[in-house]
């Protein structure tokens, strides 16, 4: 037994070295963006939000953002998912609920760049609901040295279309950046010898 979890540890170190990128799956839909005016870049960013700019923001002014679940513009304690203002124009938005078609609207109190009616873009979440467990990619109902296995050959490419579930289980530290990487075989090896009894 410990010359299995000798190699597959072994197997592990070995991978991390190797410069494949990791496989990362879909993150937050973005779609209707205002190209026409070049304003802001948008972008998925890690554990669910957004990457939010404006592009030469004016020296002087403040930006409001505000992301709503209708695309009506007029905020309210009913409608607001998400709010924030600065005068840098650079933002990481997180929606609250994240799951739905939101819209994204800037503001500025000097940028006439912006119209507070009609929003940049949208963003699509889709909720899971996909059962899984932490740790147990191959889903037996354990965690084992083959799960951390699975997780690294999703790593590598060599399970290039990796299910939703075995995505959510074998992604152990960062569940909502859906990334699996050898940290995360490492971690399901470390819980199958004990030495951690956790992946929090």
């Amino acid at each position: 037994m410990r010359r299995r979890i000798g190699t597959c540890l072994l197997t592990v170190l070995m991978l991390a070295a190797l410069t494949i990128p990791a496989f990362a799956a879909d993150g937050p839909k973005i779609d209707n963006t205002d190209e026409s005016k070049c304003v802001t870049t948008i972008a998925p960013a890690e554990k669910g939000k957004l990457s939010v700019k404006v592009q030469k923001p004016q020296s002087g002014a403040q930006y409001l953002i505000y992301i709503l679940d209708n695309q009506t513009g007029v905020p309210k304690e009913s409608t607001i998912k998400y709010i924030d203002q600065n005068g840098t124009g650079v933002f990481l938005p997180f929606p609250k609920d994240q799951s739905g078609t939101y819209y994204i609207f800037v503001t500025s109190s000097t940028d006439t760049r912006f119209d507070s009616k009609n929003y940049v873009a949208t963003v699509e979440y889709k909720s899971s609901t996909v059962e899984y467990k932490l740790g147990d990619v191959d889903n037996n109902g354990k965690v084992e040295p083959d799960d951390a296995l699975e997780a690294l050959k999703i790593y590598v490419g060599k399970n290039a279309t990796p299910t939703e579930q075995q995505l959510l289980s074998a992604n152990v530290y960062e569940i909502e950046k859906n990334k699996v990487d050898p940290n995360d075989a490492l971690a399901i090896l470390q819980f199958y010898v004990g030495k951690i009894s956790d992946f929090n």
